[in-house]
């Protein structure tokens, strides 16, 4: 097998010499082979939903101050938008991603890994929930604060090939593999490099007071 064309495939014998085969005649486990060797083109919907609070510090000192902080919540729309079926296992990776201002450090504030296929009821769509995800529990959130900055979402076939991409932001997209896989908590540079993580600490005197919507 070496590619498909519309309604044909060509095949390449054993002495490199290349021709033409009507997908009509293939074999049912032929066609299933090609179907899965030709992932579905699929459009990617991503609305997060994000709110934000403030939280107050005093400290024994008599300093206090507030740090705003923010809650995220992933939400992902996939459509097929071929018509061939494609029912092998695809999956999808949810990447969010912060900025901790007082460093000025991108961080992976989650990373999901969620399998799916288009099958039965979802032949053509499928939805992705996630869990709400409090900014103040990221690792170098304290005190300093981490703002929602974007997202990343990727999509890879049967054979773990990235086939469909889609971000707020042209630089993550461009950087997805080196993104893919990176553990939540993980500080990066401006151009996305991984930074050794660092954990921010609880200063022992400052108590938080309240929180407010």
């Amino acid at each position: 097998y070496v590619r498909t064309e519309v309604s044909s495939v060509i095949l390449r014998r054993a002495d490199g010499t290349e021709f033409k085969v009507d997908m009509k005649s293939l074999s049912d486990p032929d066609l299933q082979y090609v179907r899965l060797r030709n992932p579905p083109r699929i459009f990617i919907k991503m609305e997060p939903s994000v709110d934000s609070y403030l939280v107050g510090y005093l400290g024994n000192d008599g300093y206090d101050y507030t740090v705003r902080y923010e809650v995220v919540e992933p939400s992902v729309l996939l459509r097929k938008t071929t018509t061939e079926p494609y029912e092998a296992q695809l999956e999808m990776e949810v990447i969010l991603l912060g900025r901790i201002r007082e460093v000025r450090r991108y961080v992976i504030i989650d990373n999901a890994v969620v399998p799916f296929t288009f099958t039965g009821k979802q032949s053509y769509e499928v939805t992705y929930q996630g869990y709400p995800v409090d900014l103040r529990q990221v690792r170098g959130s304290w005190r300093s604060g981490v703002q929602y900055e974007g997202y990343l979402v990727l999509v890879r076939d049967s054979q773990g090939r990235v086939i469909a991409a889609k971000s707020n932001k042209a630089r993550m997209e461009q950087s997805a593999e080196q993104l893919s896989g990176v553990e939540t908590g993980t500080m990066l540079t401006d151009h996305f490099k991984v930074v050794k993580p660092r954990i921010v600490m609880p200063n022992e005197n400052l108590d938080p007071l309240k929180f407010s919507p």
